[in-house]
């Protein structure tokens, strides 16, 4: 009865041993930035890190800025944002953002996060246009 008892508090110990490990994982990795433009002067900056959560899922976190230093102001202006599988082929996620009208000299923030599965072969594909010159 002692030894069953020993053996069956080893495993608790072990499996609170894993569970604090699986805790204590970074949360973030794999930190990316990129730029794009419009049109002359307006331009989007994006910064982006993976994260995990307890549920099996894992997801992009990501935040930018659009700003205009040019002498257009862009109407209509729209980001999307997609979360692609490179072995499948496939959008996982995707977000479009309506920034609206940007005025010379004017930045506009956004976050969001797009959400996948853990152990895949992800990138993140964006685009920035102008719907009003389309």
């Amino acid at each position: 009865m002692k030894k069953n008892l020993k053996i069956a508090g080893l495993i608790i110990l072990l499996l609170l041993i894993l569970l604090i490990s699986v805790l204590s994982l970074p949360e973030y990795t794999n930190n990316k930035e990129t730029s794009l433009h419009l049109q002359p002067g307006v331009y989007c900056n994006l910064q982006w890190h993976e994260g995990w959560s307890l549920g099996s899922s894992c997801y992009y976190d990501i935040s930018g800025n659009i700003f205009n230093t040019g002498t257009e102001e862009p109407n209509d202006v729209f980001l999307l944002l997609t979360l692609f599988d490179t072995d499948t082929e496939t959008i996982r996620d995707s977000k479009e953002f309506a920034i609206g009208h940007i005025e010379k000299g004017e930045t506009k923030n956004f976050h969001t996060e797009l959400w996948g599965d853990c152990g895949m072969n992800y990138t993140i594909t964006y685009s920035l246009n102008n719907q009003s010159e389309t």
